[in-house]
């Protein structure tokens, strides 16, 4: 009998050995097939393949200006490690595809892997790491899990059919911003480089997940687990600020948790740097209201000027983009911690255009109305992050950590957690 000519890519991208693809196939052809799951190359692929939710964590960056969509945990197997979607004329069969269900049922590779040869790909490595598994995608990148001698590493890959110059630009951006900057609550940089065509970044492996899946999975956590989360990623705010970085993407899904309980800012993909010297506050709150409808309507376009994520986005954010402060990003953690205490966005009604007219001109509903458990210290706190007006707002993220760290459980107690 003919082996599958997946079998033949199977082999040809080294993912499993050949004498152990060899005995696979010879079950295949007999029909006798090992039980599920206990058939791995080696202890790595068994350390991802035992837990392949829950190691994997997703970078999923929204556009600029829209809306976040609706949470998505299945696997990222439409991306594509050599950064070009490709539609090979394969010409497989229905064995190909039961070949590589029974792959996949036995352990001894994921559905990413499969779909990848199925595409007829048959490289699985990039600049010096093996590739396991597509973990994340969004707007202009595409996250991958690899492995080298040292351990795991996240990689993001600009893919090629988005290599414009501006993307390009944007993405060497972001590499040198992470590289600049090391603090225990940011996502650690770890190198970049090119693999042919293709620019990638290598940053370190959060295991735990991110913050919106947990939100999602567990619905309204305890005060003191959000505190300790969020006064953490509130230091690594404090400390860009310091360096005079603007995060500008602050929400739950660029909050990514550990499995030893650290919690750690990601995707500096929209950072920038800003002036400390601004002018009197009253003076540009006149000129920004003159700038006011004509930014509402151009971001509820989506034309880019307006750059966030829309139910994170502060209201001068919204009215002058052109000038940063690090105002931005309290009111984007108020928010983040504004949902994490009640379930419920700020602004949580309408389109773009809507959210961005209620948060300019009315306050968010009270969140004890919401969670009747929250400490009036709490309240506060939001109230002092989510004033409509900067120049009214809580100044620094280290104040915000400072007052969060006071409902915060003793240091250690998050890896006591199942974030993995």
């Amino acid at each position: 009998m003919e082996p599958p000519k997946l079998y033949h890519y199977i082999k040809a991208s080294g993912l499993v050995r050949p004498e152990l693809l060899d005995e696979f196939l010879q079950r295949f052809e007999s029909g006798v097939l090992l039980p599920a799951g206990i058939v791995v190359t080696n202890p790595v692929d068994r350390k991802h393949l035992q837990h392949p939710a829950q190691l994997c964590y997703r970078v999923r960056r929204s556009a600029e200006t829209v809306e976040e969509k609706p949470l998505d945990i299945s696997d990222s197997s439409d991306a594509f490690l050599d950064g070009e979607s490709v539609n090979h004329d394969r010409n497989l069969t229905a064995q190909d595809n039961r070949f590589a269900e029974e792959l996949v049922r036995s352990g001894l590779l994921n559905d990413w892997q499969t779909q990848q040869l199925l595409n007829g790909r048959t490289k699985f490595t990039l600049g010096g790491y093996r590739i396991f598994d597509a973990i994340g995608h969004g707007g202009y990148g595409h996250v991958f899990l690899g492995y080298n001698e040292y351990g795991y590493v996240a990689l993001k890959v600009l893919p090629l059919a988005k290599t414009t110059p501006e993307l390009t630009e944007r993405f060497l951006h972001e590499i040198e911003i992470q590289k600049n900057f090391v603090h225990p609550n940011l996502v650690r940089y770890l190198g970049s480089g090119r693999d042919g065509n293709v620019h990638y970044m290598v940053h370190e492996f959060v295991d735990g997940g991110d913050l919106r899946e947990l939100f999602a999975k567990e619905g309204v956590l305890p005060i003191e687990i959000v505190a300790a989360i969020l006064s953490q990623i509130a230091r690594g705010i404090h400390y860009l600020h310091e360096n005079s970085i603007i995060h500008r993407d602050i929400k739950p899904a660029n909050v990514l948790l550990s499995s030893e309980g650290k919690a750690k800012l990601t995707d500096m993909g929209l950072a920038v740097p800003f002036e400390r010297n601004f002018k009197d506050p009253m003076v540009r709150m006149f000129e920004e209201s003159n700038l006011l409808e004509r930014q509402i309507d151009s971001a509820s376009k989506a034309t880019g000027r307006v750059a966030g994520t829309v139910d994170y986005i502060a209201p001068d954010q919204i009215r002058n983009p052109s000038e940063p402060t690090p105002a931005w990003d309290i009111y984007s953690l108020g928010c983040t911690l504004y949902q994490m205490l009640t379930g419920s966005l700020p602004y949580p009604n309408g389109d773009v255009k809507q959210k961005f007219r209620d948060r300019i001109n009315f306050d968010p509903k009270d969140p004890r109305i919401l969670n009747q458990a929250i400490p009036f210290d709490l309240v506060d706190l939001l109230r002092g992050m989510l004033v409509r007006e900067p120049y009214e707002r809580i100044v620094t993220a280290k104040e915000v950590a400072d007052r969060l760290e006071v409902w915060s459980p003793p240091d250690g107690f998050l890896s006591h957690l199942k974030f993995v």
